[in-house]
C-alpha cells in the first residue's frame, strides 16, 4: 500500500494581510487610530458594551498612549517587540520605568493586550460581512483534503503563527454551508473546552473518539478565541458558537465549569478567563501547558510531511524558537514551497550588501540555496492560480455528498 503524501502549510502574517488583519508593524498605530464607534459591530448591544468597556477604561487608555510616547519619544511606531520586551523585563522584577511602577506597568500591559485583541476581532468581524473568496477556497480544500484519507490519517495540517482567526472561521463557513457539524472540526492540538453549552466546537483531544474528522490548525502563538482560566488553567474557545464575538471573547467572562463546582460564595472568588496569546517580545516564554503541546504537536507534523507550504512567512532570524523548531524536525527528503510577494524576490539590481535583508536570501541559506521553489504572485495569486476553474459551490456540495455516503456506510 502507498504511503500517502503529507503536505503542512505554515502561514504567516501575510498569509492574513490580504483579508484586512494588521501586520505587526502596523498593530500600534492602528490601535491608536481606533475609535469606539468603529467597532461597534454595527448592533446597538456591541456598541454599548465596547463603549462601557473602553470609556470604563479610558483612564488606562489615556496612560497607554502616554507611556508609548514618553517612553519611545524618538520613535514615532516604536516596535510592539521593544514594547512587550521593556515592559516584560521591567515587570518581573518588579523595577521602575521613567515614573512608571511595575504595578502600573502590569496594567499598561493588560491595556495593550486588550487593545491588540480588540483589534482583531474587529478585523475578523468586518471580514465575516465582506468575505474574500480565495480563502473559502483553501478552507474548502483543507476538508476536501481531510475527507479523502479517511478517518484514521490525516494528509493535511496547518500551522499558523497568527493570533488571528481567520482559517477557522472560514474553515466553520463550509461546514455550515455542507451541514457538517460534529463530522469534521478544528483540533486545536490541545484540550479545548467549550466556552458554554451551545458551542458547535468538540474538545480536541476527543474527536477521533467520537469518530469525528479532525482538522488539525496548530496555533503557535496562542490566538484570539482561546480563553485561559487562571484558576483551573482551561483552554476555551468559542469557535462555531453564533453569539457576537465581543460578548464572548472581549466582555469579562468567568470559567463554567469553575462555576459549576462553586458555591455562590466561591463563585464569586473567581477570576475571569484571560486571552491566551503569545506577545512578540525579544525572550519570548513558551512554558504554557497548552501552548507546549501544540509546539510538540507542531514538531511531529512537520517530522512526518513530504510538502511544506509557506504562505505569507519571511522567515525572520528573531523567530529563532521557530527556527529551531524546524530544523530540529524536517526531513531531508521533505518538499518546500514558499509563497511570497514579488518585492520579496531579490532582482538583478539589487546590491551585494542588501541581498541578507530579504525574505529570498533567509530562506536559501536556511534550507539550501537549490531546495526551495519560490511563488512571486502573493497570497491571493496563489490560492486564485491553485483553484482556478474551480467552482466554490460544487465543491461544497461534493463535500455534504461524500459525508453523507460515510454516513450511511457506518
Amino acid at each position: 500500500m502507498l504511503k500517502k503524501q503529507k503536505t503542512v502549510y505554515i502561514l504567516g502574517a501575510g498569509f492574513s494581510y490580504e483579508a484586512g488583519f494588521p501586520l505587526q508593524t502596523d498593530i500600534l498605530r492602528r490601535i491608536q487610530e481606533t475609535k469606539v464607534g468603529l467597532l461597534s459591530g454595527d448592533t446597538t448591544d456591541d456598541f454599548l458594551l465596547l463603549s462601557e468597556l473602553f470609556l470604563a477604561h479610558q483612564e488606562r487608555s489615556d496612560t497607554l498612549k502616554e507611556f508609548l510616547t514618553r517612553v519611545f519619544s524618538s520613535s514615532v511606531n516604536p516596535s510592539l517587540e521593544d514594547v512587550f520586551t521593556l515592559l516584560d523585563q521591567t515587570i518581573a522584577k518588579r523595577g521602575f520605568c521613567l515614573k512608571y511602577s511595575w504595578k502600573e506597568l502590569n496594567e499598561i500591559n493588560d491595556s495593550l493586550k486588550r487593545a491588540i485583541l480588540t483589534i482583531f476581532h474587529y478585523s475578523a468581524d468586518k471580514l465575516r460581512k465582506n468575505p474574500v473568496l480565495f480563502y473559502n477556497q483553501f478552507a474548502c480544500h483543507l476538508l476536501e483534503e481531510r475527507f479523502k484519507n479517511g478517518l484514521a490519517e490525516d494528509s493535511i495540517s496547518v500551522i499558523s503563527l497568527n493570533w488571528d482567526t481567520l482559517i477557522e472561521d472560514r474553515i466553520y463557513e463550509c461546514i455550515e454551508s455542507t451541514q457538517t457539524y460534529k463530522k469534521i472540526d478544528v483540533d486545536y492540538c490541545s484540550y479545548t473546552t467549550p466556552i458554554h453549552k451551545d458551542c458547535l466546537h468538540t474538545p480536541s483531544l476527543i474527536q477521533k473518539a467520537k469518530k469525528i474528522y479532525n482538522l488539525k490548525i496548530l496555533k503557535l502563538h496562542g490566538s484570539i478565541n482561546w480563553l485561559l482560566c487562571p484558576n483551573c488553567n482551561r483552554l476555551h474557545t468559542g469557535l462555531g458558537s453564533k453569539e457576537s464575538i465581543w460578548n464572548l471573547y472581549v466582555k469579562p467572562r468567568k470559567c463554567e465549569s469553575c462555576k459549576i463546582l462553586s458555591d455562590a460564595k466561591e463563585a464569586e472568588k473567581i477570576p475571569d478567563m484571560e486571552p491566551l496569546f503569545v506577545t512578540p517580545t525579544f525572550t519570548k516564554v513558551f512554558d504554557n501547558t497548552h501552548i507546549q503541546m501544540v509546539w510538540h504537536n507542531a514538531h511531529v507534523e512537520i517530522a512526518e510531511a513530504d510538502r511544506i507550504v509557506f504562505i505569507g512567512y519571511s522567515l525572520p532570524e528573531a523567530d529563532y524558537h521557530f527556527r529551531t523548531l524546524i530544523k530540529r524536525a524536517i526531513r531531508s527528503d521533505t518538499f518546500i514551497d514558499v509563497v511570497l510577494k514579488r518585492n520579496d524576490k531579490i532582482s538583478r539590481d539589487t546590491k551585494p550588501f542588501q541581498r541578507k535583508f530579504f525574505a529570498e536570501t533567509r530562506y536559501r541559506n536556511f534550507f539550501g540555496e537549490n531546495r526551495v521553489r519560490f511563488y512571486w504572485d502573493g497570497v491571493g495569486g496563489y490560492f486564485r492560480d491553485t483553484f482556478k476553474g474551480m467552482n466554490l459551490t460544487a465543491r461544497l456540495k461534493r463535500i455534504k455528498k461524500s459525508m453523507e455516503s460515510v454516513k450511511r456506510r457506518k
